[in-house]
Order: C-alpha cells, then sequence, then structure tokens
C-alpha cells in the first residue's frame, strides 16, 4: 500500500478529513454551511458520506458492495473448483450461474421458496449438489 494511501485511510479513521463538519465545529470557520453537498439534508460526517447520504445510496454503496461480493464470488469458485483460469480480483467479472458435479453457485439471483419471502434475491448462493444443501 502507498504511504499517501494508508495516510488518507488513516485520517478517514481519525475524521480529520476537511469535510462541511470538521470545518464548522472543529476549525470554527465562520458561515461554513455543515449540510451535505450530495442530499443537502443531513450533517456532512464521515459515517454520513460513507453510509447513510441518500444521493449516494443507489449507486456508489451498491458497486462497493457488489465489488467486495465479487471477491468472495472469486474465492468460492476457486475453493469449489467452478473455474480454472484464476484472473486478478478487479477484473473479475461473475457468471450468473456455475456449477460442476458437486456444487453450483448463483450470483445475484431470486430464490424459489416455499413460502412467499420478501427478500429472496441472494447476492451468492452456493448449493451443495451431492446433499441438496445450501452454505
Amino acid at each position: 500500500m502507498f504511504a499517501e494511501t494508508k495516510n488518507f485511510l488513516t485520517a478517514i479513521q481519525d475524521q480529520v478529513i476537511p469535510r462541511r463538519n470538521y470545518k464548522k465545529y472543529i476549525l470554527k470557520q465562520p458561515d461554513t454551511d455543515e449540510l451535505c453537498r450530495r442530499c443537502g439534508k443531513e450533517s456532512e460526517t464521515i459515517q454520513h458520506i460513507t453510509a447513510a447520504c441518500e444521493e449516494l445510496a443507489p449507486a456508489e454503496y451498491v458497486k462497493r458492495h457488489d465489488g467486495v461480493a465479487k471477491v468472495i464470488h472469486q474465492k468460492l469458485t476457486e475453493a469449489a473448483e467452478l473455474i480454472e483460469d484464476k484472473s486478478p480480483h478487479y477484473k473479475y467479472t461473475p457468471v450468473s450461474v456455475l456449477e460442476n458435479d458437486n456444487f453450483k453457485l448463483y450470483w445475484n439471483r431470486s430464490i424459489i421458496t416455499d413460502r412467499t419471502i420478501p427478500s429472496n434475491r441472494h447476492d451468492i448462493t452456493l448449493m451443495n449438489k451431492k446433499t441438496k444443501t445450501p452454505f
């Protein structure tokens, strides 16, 4: 990891990066608006930017979530021997369904269940074909 990246992550963790809330309450800069630049509804804090801004949620949070899920998907495909070629995680694109004699791996697919379940679209589902059970 580059030194600049490590320093930036430490600054985020210590909550000392220049954001509107920090400028108004810590640096005491007069006439500073503390509201979020994207949504304009809540105070622009680290917590708001990383997890609560309704403007960022539809795209950026999903993109971040899928990026992590892709790495997990790739590791599962390698462990279950569903793929042979190993590419870097940033180039990996999950396939909707992968299977061999032992396992079936679903990516971002709805699961048909006996009962109606409001949230039945899982990110990753790994099925053992011999025991017919999910992991």
